[in-house]
């Protein structure tokens, strides 16, 4: 399913329609998209220029209002994009994105011990300091304490 109705998704390249996924998928989610211009390309996988140009596209078909938030004598803060034609609303209240998010079970089976890491002939695990010289010998001499 596509994230612009048909209509519409001629307008747009196949790039300008993959940063649209990710703009209308933050819409149906939090109600407005507030990443970066670099943030929705890294997403989408396209260059910001391209990102730009298929907002300024939405924007003329009035398909999004995107408000820039400048700033004095600052870094500007992200824009805010919101989507405003009543049938992309209605669309993307259908649309389920799929954003490579994996949903694991929580619960998990421990895995059985193969006893691989483990001595087959005491039982302990291998190195222990027990069998430690392997001749039986204590490792140091013991040397007699100095009388005095």
């Amino acid at each position: 399913m596509q994230a612009i109705r048909p209509e519409f998704a001629g307008a747009f390249t196949e790039g300008e329609s993959a940063a649209l996924y990710i703009v209308m998928s933050d819409c149906r989610q939090h109600g407005r998209c507030d990443r970066s211009v670099k943030e929705i390309g890294d997403r989408a996988g396209v260059g910001p220029t391209t990102v730009r140009n298929a907002l300024r596209k939405a924007g003329r078909l009035r398909l999004l209002r995107v408000t820039e938030r400048r700033q004095w004598r600052a870094r500007n803060l992200t824009n805010h994009i919101v989507v405003v034609h009543r049938r992309q609303i209605a669309w993307i209240a259908k649309f389920r994105p799929n954003l490579g998010v994996k949903v694991y079970p929580t619960a998990f089976k421990k895995a059985a011990s193969t006893g691989s890491s483990r001595n087959k002939q005491s039982g302990r695990p291998f190195g222990s300091r027990s069998d430690w010289p392997p001749d039986g010998s204590k490792p140091f001499p013991s040397h007699a304490s100095p009388t005095g």
